[in-house]
């Protein structure tokens, strides 16, 4: 099937924290290990290139948070200049297992207690798309009117007005715990939108109003944008990053 992803990107600190742990990587973009906000003007890409997109959200002590999502992406950076596989699912199978090995021997180097991140990434390719996540950024896809969330949160049962903690997430030392990323796979429809994000954003807009804002139709970019101010006005109480990407037809402008 010949189709190109509009898509868009934000990262920002949001209006509390003081530094932003956040990371994302698409296309060989992705931010240094201290960094303020962002915003992508927006663009257009074949599939056949077979994108991926991901985000992460990292955790930890002093700057053990920006580190360990800036060598997520740096990681995955290196795995995409490498032959990849024909199936995404070992594509992201094996880019978590190295991007753990990555911040748990960084860690562990540096004599840090907690350095981790969670990660969700999207594959686009030619017939399919493949969803992975390891923690409790999510993806979620707006079709037929709906937004559905794909990804699989890793976390203890959910308390109310308790955050919950994390089964697993990307710094795990290996002789501890083997990560198990969630993988799934989609059909490609025409017109169908995901939305990538940590949880900056859903921690702060309910789902039904991001619906809302994807029900208007506008192009990736505003779309983004407006995501991104709404979660800042509903409190911004951490670090929030949001890629869209929606399926169109087989023009591009890159």
């Amino acid at each position: 099937m010949d189709y190109n992803i509009e898509f868009s990107c934000f990262c920002g600190t949001g209006l509390i924290r003081k530094n932003n742990q956040d990371n994302f990587w698409y296309r060989g973009h992705f931010l240094p290990e201290n960094h303020d906000d962002y915003e992508d003007p927006g663009a257009v890409v074949s599939a056949a290139t077979r994108p991926v997109f991901c985000v992460f959200d990292g955790m930890g002590g002093e700057a053990c948070g920006e580190k360990a999502s800036f060598l997520c992406a740096d990681a995955m950076d290196k795995i995409s200049r490498e032959p990849r596989p024909a199936d995404s699912a070992v594509f992201f199978e094996q880019a978590c297992l190295r991007m753990n090995d990555t911040v748990a021997a960084t860690a562990r180097a540096l004599q840090v207690g907690i350095a981790g991140s969670t990660m969700t990434g999207i594959a686009f390719d030619e017939n399919e798309i493949t969803v992975c996540n390891v923690g409790d950024s999510r993806i979620y896809r707006y079709a037929d009117g709906e937004l559905k969330q794909l990804s699989k949160d890793h976390v203890m049962e959910v308390v109310p007005g308790r955050k919950p903690h994390l089964l697993q997430f990307i710094g795990v030392p290996p002789q501890e715990f083997r990560i198990s990323p969630y993988i799934r796979k989609k059909e490609i429809r025409p017109g169908d939108i995901y939305l990538l994000c940590s949880d900056g954003v859903t921690d702060m807009m309910p789902e039904e109003m991001i619906a809302e804002v994807l029900r208007r139709g506008h192009d990736m970019t505003i779309s983004a944008r407006m995501i991104n101010k709404l979660s800042l006005r509903m409190g911004g109480k951490d670090n929030l990053t949001g890629i869209l990407c929606r399926i169109g037809d087989g023009r591009t402008n890159q």
